[in-house]
């Protein structure tokens, strides 16, 4: 019975080990996972993905006439907290994504996702040169924020593409994923 009793302890505190060492990484979400992959360096991109950040944001947007509008959060995904939310909004307030082909009735509406990571003195390993530099009035030091944008197809075998992105009035190649560096 004392062999039993010590098994089943150490499965229990062996649990309680693994549950408070995993640590929330952007590779937890898959789809944005994928976006990353695709968008960054292999190098840039793993340390993203294994890194913890400590804020999460996740925002909804439509498409607007010819652009998609971000304006829902999902507030039960912030994590920890709602504290990072406003934060979260300024950034995605910044960059446009435009709609350059959109073969839709106005009943399927094409959508996308902003998700917006915070990392608390960045992530090493990913260069910030070029990034945006943003202040934050939260007095709890410097961090890297990384807003990944990823698109929804829209329903009935419709066709939406985005060819152009603008990011402070540059215009170029569609960005999914934008770099910022916020002061506090």
């Amino acid at each position: 019975m004392k062999k039993f009793i010590h098994v089943v302890s150490s499965l229990i505190v062996g649990v309680a080990v693994s549950i408070s060492a995993s640590a929330d990484t952007a590779s937890d979400h898959r789809a944005v996972a994928k976006v990353i992959k695709g968008s960054l360096s292999a190098t840039e991109a793993e340390a993203i993905l294994h890194a913890s950040y400590d804020g999460f944001v996740e925002i909804r947007g439509k498409a607007k006439k010819d652009v998609f509008q971000f304006t829902k959060v999902k507030s039960k995904s912030s994590f920890p907290d709602n504290r990072w939310e406003a934060s979260a909004l300024s950034l995605v307030d910044q960059i446009e994504v435009p709609l350059a082909n959109a073969t839709s009735s106005s009943r399927f509406k094409p959508s996308a996702t902003a998700y917006v990571y915070f990392y608390r003195n960045g992530v090493e390993g990913v260069n910030t040169a070029g990034a945006r530099q943003v202040n934050v009035v939260d007095g709890e030091g410097d961090y890297m924020a990384l807003l990944v944008i990823r698109e929804k197809e829209a329903r009935g075998g419709v066709s939406v593409q985005s060819q152009t992105g603008n990011f402070n009035g540059s215009n170029g190649p569609a960005k999914k994923v934008y770099k910022f560096e916020l002061d506090a």
